[in-house]
């Protein structure tokens, strides 16, 4: 499909949208440089700028790129959808709450599929606890023990190695920085090139050790439609509706 269809709603109204790329280099000729001297794809572009916004896109460093940059590896499928926030609608892969975007992609070759998941806030948050952003796993599986989510702001990047992994999700604490703003924070995994993929970002409504953060599971209807807490983290977090996405 070479059109492609974008979500430009400047209202509370949804606009919904359908984005698949079906394969990396699809506009041969087209690329856009940005303000660090950074070249990439018209599909890189377009992609990036969906998940993190034009600003991001324009003042993006290697650092930054580096991070997404094989998803646009030559030859794989890329497929993303998305849509601004509706009542009656809670699912798709874009959802937009007002305070804050989470948005899933996936990059798939022949043997693993590449998952990469964003969640941009539009405000500061005022309670800085461990958030948990993570996914579940339906009729796939990791690919591969590599897996990191990072968090960009104000004060930097950095990494949260507070993963939780049972047979059918992961999931990582992550710790928001106290004074810190422009907050983003995004997880990159590999699964196997079958199923589907729910992702969700859960923010901490009151304060919480990191061993709370870690008390869920995984499975349907939960939070987002993947966490599912108990114990000190039951109705301790904000209900975010999540996103999925088919391989």
């Amino acid at each position: 499909m070479k059109s492609r269809k974008y979500s430009m709603a400047i209202v509370i109204l949804v606009i919904s949208c359908l984005l698949y790329i079906p394969t990396v280099g699809a506009v041969a000729d087209q690329t856009y440089e940005n303000n660090n001297g950074i070249v990439v794809s018209q599909d890189a572009h377009d992609i990036i700028v969906e998940a993190y916004g034009q600003e991001y896109f324009d003042n993006m460093t290697e650092e930054q790129y580096d991070f997404i940059k094989e998803l646009f590896e030559e030859g794989n499928t890329l497929g993303m959808n998305t849509y601004e926030e509706r009542p009656d609608i809670t699912r798709s892969t874009n959802y937009f709450n007002g305070t804050r975007r989470i948005t899933i992609i996936k990059s798939c070759g022949t043997s693993r599929c590449t998952i990469l998941t964003t969640l941009v806030w539009a405000v500061n948050p005022q309670t800085r606890s461990y958030d948990v952003i993570g996914a579940r796993f339906n009729s796939t599986s990791l690919n591969s023990d590599v897996k990191m989510t990072r968090v960009q702001s104000s004060a930097g990047i950095a990494y949260s190695e507070n993963w939780r992994e049972l047979s059918n999700g992961i999931g990582a604490s992550v710790n928001l920085p106290n004074t810190a703003t422009d907050l983003i924070i995004d997880q990159l995994f590999y699964v196997e090139p079958d199923g589907a993929v729910f992702a969700s970002y859960q923010h901490a409504e009151e304060n919480l050790t990191l061993a709370a953060s870690q008390q869920y599971t995984f499975g349907v209807g939960c939070y987002g439609n993947v966490f599912c807490f108990y114990g000190d983290a039951l109705n301790k977090y904000d209900q975010m509706g999540g996103v999925s996405i088919v391989l």
